[in-house]
């Protein structure tokens, strides 16, 4: 399904073209999910599996749960139900937090690895599929409203 093109809109039809944007936001990000949990499917691992893997191995180091929690912008709990079948997998494993004897660190195992550079390879791959043909000042732009977006619900200013 295509979106239309936006047309230009004064003041009084604004509400109508915020509702519009909102919803098409909403709908190409979960389209946007969907697909991609297509495409990683057949290596075993969801977008939620990746984003994981992919926070432990941008840390460059052993992370704490509730660090990879908060790059993720999720509770702690739900965190914890997407490591369970990682640890078993073999994708992680946990070690003692030596600042902090109660606690424990995440790290990636060699196979865990390999498996997010797979699966960032997909995602990359599906990416440059969905950019194509955009400028550069389009996605500029688009990356930059959506930024503060972002940062408008994590700040909870709205």
């Amino acid at each position: 399904m295509s979106a239309k093109a936006a047309e230009p809109v004064d003041s009084a039809d604004r509400t109508e073209f915020e509702d519009r944007f909102m919803e098409l936001l909403t709908r190409m990000a979960h389209r946007y999910r969907a697909e991609l949990e297509q495409r990683l499917r057949p290596l075993g691992c969801g977008a939620s599996g990746m984003e994981v893997l992919s926070a432990i191995k941008l840390a460059g180091r052993p992370i704490a749960q509730n660090e990879i929690a908060a790059r993720m912008g999720i509770l702690n709990s739900t965190l914890t139900r997407l490591i369970v079948p990682l640890e078993r997998a073999g994708q992680i494993h946990r070690v003692p937090d030596p600042t902090n004897l109660r606690a424990k660190l995440v790290e990636l195992t060699p196979q865990g690895a390999k498996h997010c550079d797979e699966l960032l390879a997909i995602a990359r791959q599906f990416r440059a599929q969905m950019l194509e043909g955009l400028e550069l000042a389009e996605i500029e732009a688009t990356s930059a409203i959506s930024a503060r977006l972002f940062d408008r619900l994590y700040a909870k200013t709205c």
